[in-house]
């Protein structure tokens, strides 16, 4: 089931969503502010939320972190932000101070979240090199691949937006099965 959701359901539901306008012109929350798209676009975080969150969590209880909370706060303060951009409506021209604070709700929890991959990929590198170097590598490229695509629009495209949704589920359900797969080698090595 997680396969399903990470690798065609999230994807295909994030670029169908975000082809409702231009990729190049436009973002998802211009695509939310339209209401025939407002339900498809809920939806669209209800279940980005739930999904970062659940397998997020997992990847943090099976290993022995040295900074568990703070990686539980920084995964759960990204979802609250982007259940809060979810939210608030991106109307410039009727509501111009929440549209503002859509903004800043949705990209701040962009970088929340890339912040919560860099730590917690940084922590499980610490604790096997060999294992999680590579992801701590791909987070940091994904950070650099996301702030190059946002400096040469000059705005958060829906391109950005599909490109950090798609690796970001991706890397999260990469970890959480390579996680469990060293928690199941450490529970059979200690038995």
């Amino acid at each position: 089931m997680l396969d399903l959701f990470s690798y065609f359901i999230i994807p295909v539901y994030t670029i169908l969503l975000a082809r409702q306008d231009s990729l190049f012109d436009s973002n998802l929350s211009t695509i939310s502010s339209d209401i025939a798209h407002k339900d498809a676009f809920m939806l669209w975080a209800f279940m980005i939320v739930a999904f970062i969150y659940l397998v997020l969590s997992k990847v943090i209880s099976n290993h022995k972190l040295r900074y568990k909370k703070l990686d539980n706060i920084l995964v759960v303060a990204s979802c609250v932000l982007l259940l809060l951009s979810a939210t608030t409506p991106f109307l410039p021209d009727i509501y111009p101070v929440k549209a503002d604070l859509h903004v800043v709700f949705a990209f701040t929890s962009s970088v929340v979240l890339l912040l919560a991959f860099l730590l917690i990929t940084w922590e499980l590198r610490s604790l096997d090199k060999k294992q999680y170097n590579i992801y701590f590598i791909l987070v940091i490229l994904i950070g650099l691949v996301s702030s190059i695509l946002f400096v040469s629009f000059g705005m958060v495209t829906g391109f950005l937006e599909v490109f950090i949704t798609i690796t970001g589920t991706v890397m999260a359900k990469t970890l959480y099965e390579r996680s469990k797969k060293v928690a199941s080698c450490s529970v059979e090595v200690q038995l």
